[in-house]
C-alpha cells in the first residue's frame, strides 16, 4: 500500500479525501485507529481535538495476499475562543442580588467564580456579603473540539450604604482620615 503522510488539521476544518493505493491495484479501506474523527468510504469528517490514526488496509483476493495495514497519524488542533465578560457596576451593601452574563465565541456555557472578595456565588448569581473589592472570573473549559477560552477576571467594587464612615483611623500628627459614604449632593456636617 501507498498511503502518504497526512497533514495537521485544524478541528474546524472541512471532511477531506483519503488517497491510497495498492500494489495489486485492488481497492484500498480506510479505518479510523483512534482518535476524534469518522470516516466513510474515504471521506474523513473530523469530531474534535487531539491525534488521529486512520489506517489503509487492503485484505487481498485469490490472486494477491493481503498488503499489511500502513497507519497515519495526524494532529488536529482545537478551536481557540474567548470570553466576553464586561466592567461590572458599582453595587451596595444590601443591594439585591444579581446576575452575571458573559459569553464565549464558541456559544459554550460561561462558568463564573469568585476569586477573592465579599461576595458568594450561587450559579451566575451574586450576592455581597460586605463591603470591599470582589474579583470574580468567567471561565469556558473547552469542548472536544474549542480550546479552553482564557481565563477573564472583573472587579466587583461593593460600597456601605449611604450615612456611613469607615477605615477612620487617627494620624501621627493628631490628623485623621476616613471614608464617608453619603447621598451626592448632599451637605454634611
Amino acid at each position: 500500500i501507498t498511503f502518504a503522510p497526512l497533514p495537521d488539521k485544524s478541528a474546524g476544518d472541512a471532511p477531506f479525501t483519503l488517497t491510497a493505493s495498492a500494489s495489486s491495484g485492488l481497492p484500498v479501506a480506510f479505518s479510523i485507529v483512534s482518535g476524534a474523527a469518522t470516516v466513510s468510504n474515504n471521506l474523513v469528517t473530523l469530531t474534535g481535538g487531539g491525534t488521529v490514526t486512520v489506517r489503509a488496509s487492503q485484505s487481498g483476493n485469490t490472486n494477491f495476499n493481503a498488503a499489511p495495514d500502513i497507519d497515519r497519524s495526524f494532529v488536529v488542533t482545537k478551536l481557540p475562543q474567548t470570553i466576553t465578560f464586561g466592567a461590572l457596576s458599582k453595587q451596595v451593601v444590601g443591594d439585591a442580588p444579581f446576575a452575571l452574563s458573559a459569553s464565549a465565541s464558541s456559544g459554550l456555557p460561561v462558568s463564573f467564580s469568585v476569586l477573592s472578595g465579599p461576595a458568594i456565588l450561587s450559579g451566575n448569581v451574586v450576592t455581597m456579603t460586605g463591603a470591599g473589592l470582589a474579583v470574580l472570573r468567567a471561565s469556558q473549559t473547552g469542548d472536544a473540539t474549542n480550546a479552553p477560552a482564557p481565563n477573564v477576571d472583573q472587579v466587583l467594587l461593593i460600597v456601605p450604604g449611604n450615612n456611613v464612615i469607615t477605615d477612620a483611623q487617627r494620624l501621627a500628627n493628631g490628623m485623621f482620615t476616613m471614608r464617608f459614604y453619603g447621598d451626592t449632593g448632599t451637605n454634611y456636617v
